[in-house]
């Protein structure tokens, strides 16, 4: 019997539809293939439009919504991620990388409760799976259950101690429950385990600093830095430990390394200028210009860091260089007094006294009682011949510091130069007074007591025929 018409049509249709879903199933596969090829070489946005390509004509195909799910974790999109591995789980309940990637999105989300529990699930159809005991476990660090997470560790390192993961997981809880000798053991038997490793050398470093053990620790730090030689926290660390120990040359070159490794690192300037003084103290000035220049570069808006660099190259006898870096004190500091002066007394050693007074009358004016800024102007304007103006700056600095030896003196011969000879003998004595050691005090009270018409049996008693023969010493300090 022949087949009817309609018995026809229903064969043509079966026939199309076969077509058309091998045509579907076939562009799928070849979306899925091409996102995997894509996902192999790291191109993982182009690889995420190829899966869901393949998703969208298949919503329910198990590989293409695996890939995709695990492409949107890697691309940091993790609620697309849960959805299409739930998806997955819902299809295949026994899959157990679908749990696993599903509980490491969770994770990444921040939800935690999730995560364990699709780690727990992957554990249980996969109990064999040392990864998945660990992901648990680091899932349970990251949400602050540290017992259960050391539980959870300790479950893999009774069969297997050769897993680094696992002593950083050991490690890590155990310091989070506060047991320091516990981690200390794992981690020295990390380091024989994995005596290459840089960065648990780093770890059993800051352990026994930790613990006290100097020593230990500077041997631990060393090995470190030869193992990880671009490990900024290393080499940084390493010279802090070598800066306590006093051993600053050492800690330098270790923070020069770490800075060009890391030179945006914010602690790494005072690292360096910590060492400034231990140089300093230690009597290498040159050393300690060094360390200043080091932090300088690294933070060149510091005015502290000028401003000490310009004392040290007051220290070498550098005079320009120090005007250079008060110079650059006060331009990044011109409300200091402090600045003003350091710059001031420097120009006034170089012989630039009128740039020097521009600075003065700066100090005078943010701080008026300024120690020494009024003296130091009244030398200025003696030299000028403005002897007026020169004595009562002289006054001014004795109405700041009446204990100025300098200031008495110096007014006193000013005084006498002036002619007002007992002005000069009351100011030159108070100068004996405070310092009966200086030699020239004595034979200027001699001239004046002259001047007066006085012999020298009427001199202080600190005064005898020893004293030295005058010396004119106007203005200028010894």
């Amino acid at each position: 019997m022949r087949p009817t018409f309609s018995v026809k049509m229903l064969l043509v249709a079966l026939l199309l539809l076969f077509v058309v879903a091998l045509v579907v199933q076939l562009a799928t596969q070849w979306h899925t293939l091409q996102g995997l090829a894509y996902h192999t070489f790291g191109k993982l946005d182009t690889a995420q439009r190829k899966f869901a390509q393949a998703v969208e004509r298949d919503p329910d195909n198990l590989y293409a919504l695996l890939y995709l799910g695990q492409t949107y974790l890697q691309l940091d999109e993790f609620d697309a991620a849960v959805a299409r591995l739930r998806r997955v789980t819902e299809l295949v309940p026994s899959h157990h990388q679908a749990f696993s990637l599903l509980a490491a999105s969770h994770a990444a989300a921040g939800n935690y409760p999730a995560a364990a529990k699709a780690a727990r699930q992957a554990q249980q159809l996969s109990p064999g799976r040392e990864d998945y005991t660990l992901a648990l476990g680091r899932i349970y660090l990251a949400s602050g259950q540290f017992a259960a997470a050391r539980d959870t560790f300790l479950a893999v390192y009774e069969s297997d101690t050769a897993n680094r993961d696992l002593f950083l997981g050991l490690i890590a809880a155990s310091r989070a429950l506060h047991d320091d000798e516990a981690a200390l053991t794992y981690l020295q038997s990390a380091a024989r385990r994995f005596a290459a490793d840089g960065t648990i050398a780093l770890e059993l470093a800051r352990a026994l600093r930790g613990k006290g053990r100097s020593d230990d620790s500077l041997s631990a730090y060393e090995r470190a830095t030869l193992l990880a030689p671009d490990d900024f926290f290393a080499a940084y660390e390493y010279g802090i430990i070598l800066a306590q120990r006093g051993e600053s040359p050492a800690a330098f070159a270790a923070f020069s390394h770490a800075a060009a490794l890391d030179p945006a690192y914010p602690h790494l300037p005072g690292a360096f200028y910590s060492l400034v003084f231990a140089f300093k103290d230690a009597g290498q000035t040159a050393a300690a210009v060094r360390a200043l220049d080091a932090a300088i570069s690294l933070q060149p808006e510091a005015r502290e860091y000028h401003y000490q660099r310009g004392m040290l190259l007051r220290t070498l006898r550098d005079g320009p260089g120090a005007i250079h870096a008060f110079r650059q004190a006060v331009a990044l500091g011109a409300d200091s007094a402090e600045l003003h002066y350091a710059l001031a007394s420097e120009l006034i050693a170089a012989g630039q006294d009128d740039k020097a007074e521009t600075h003065l009358d700066r100090t005078l004016v943010l701080a008026p009682v300024h120690p020494y800024a009024h003296a130091d102007r009244a030398r200025l304007l003696a030299r000028r011949g403005e002897l007026q103006a020169a004595a009562a700056a002289f006054r001014e600095d004795l109405n700041v510091t009446p204990d100025d030896f300098y200031s008495h003196y110096d007014l006193g011969l000013l005084l006498a130069k002036s002619g007002q000879f007992e002005l000069a003998r009351h100011h030159l004595e108070t100068a004996l007074a405070i310092d009966t050691d200086y030699p020239y005090t004595c034979t200027a009270l001699r001239e004046v007591y002259a001047a007066l018409g006085r012999g020298s049996e009427d001199l202080p008693v600190h005064c005898d025929s020893t004293s030295q023969p005058s010396q004119e010493r106007l203005i200028n300090n010894p």
